[in-house]
């Protein structure tokens, strides 16, 4: 019988950096740098170009995206206007444009918080974007530069941060390192005598006591990280620096594919 053990996020880390002394202020909408001083009323001088392709559930995807978005929030940076239709322009620091075109949303994992592609009619596509709170977003996967829209806050989201246990494995080898699952990580090791699997990962807790049971949220999260139906699944309160945590033990697959689970979830306000 194969075994596996998961762990999930056990805290949420906090880094505080030196910021460089001089910060980048140019667009990465696109391999193009540019500095200057913006000019305000530069975003009305272009029309977006509308969606090449708009369907009928268009006008509330794209209505998230209606504003001006800044790069770090900051004055005198560079910006993305966006008309909540599908369009777009990019403006570097200095006012001028960098680029134009429509957006394309791709629901990557079919939960409504997918991917927003931005296409120049010349360039074809040059950047993507995600959503990370109503007034930010930010470019690429992960490490992508943070715009944050006009009028609001920075977002003071914590990073998810990665359970490192105090007892360390050795012999491993690395057969899955996701840093864009759902809104988190998902690393996988197996041990030299390929019966043991290994996986930390993290996610957005998205648990709402209103809409299911604790139980229902954990057999969720037991779906999202295993590769078969699961059953026998048992449940041990506990927690872990104040916050709750669940001994987790299950089985799945069948015969010769049978794999013994044990895991420690834990769930903070932000992430599982």
């Amino acid at each position: 019988m194969k075994k596996l053990i998961a762990v999930f996020l056990a805290a949420v880390i906090t880094l505080t950096l030196a910021a460089c002394a001089n910060e980048q202020q140019n667009s990465d909408v696109s391999d193009n740098t540019q500095s200057g001083n913006p000019d305000s009323s530069s975003t009305q001088s272009l029309d977006p170009v509308p969606s090449a392709d708009p369907g009928e559930n268009d006008t509330a995807i794209f209505a998230a995206t209606e504003g001006t978005w800044r790069l770090d929030g900051e004055e005198g940076t560079a910006s993305i206007y966006m008309d909540g239709e599908g369009g777009f322009i990019a403006y570097y620091a200095s006012g001028s444009v960098e680029a134009s075109g429509y957006l394309e949303y791709v629901d990557e994992y079919g939960d409504g918080s997918g991917r927003y592609d931005l296409y120049d009619g010349e360039l074809g596509l040059i950047n993507s974007f995600y959503f990370d709170s109503d007034t930010q977003i930010h470019m690429g996967n992960n490490n992508g530069n943070i715009y944050i829209k006009e009028g609001s806050e920075t977002d003071t989201t914590p990073e998810i941060g990665v359970l490192v246990p105090k007892t360390r494995f050795t012999g491993l080898a690395q057969i899955e390192n996701n840093n864009d699952f759902h809104g988190g990580y998902y690393y996988a090791d197996r041990t030299e005598d390929g019966f043991t699997t290994i996986i930390n990962s993290g996610f957005t807790n998205d648990f709402s006591a209103a809409d299911e049971t604790i139980e229902e949220y954990i057999g969720r999260c037991v779906d999202l990280i295993g590769e078969f139906e699961y059953r026998d699944l048992e449940i041990e309160e506990a927690t872990l620096d104040s916050w709750p945590a669940y001994y987790l033990t299950w089985l799945e697959g069948e015969n010769e594919d049978t794999r013994q689970w044990d895991a420690l979830l834990v769930t903070t306000d932000l992430y599982t």
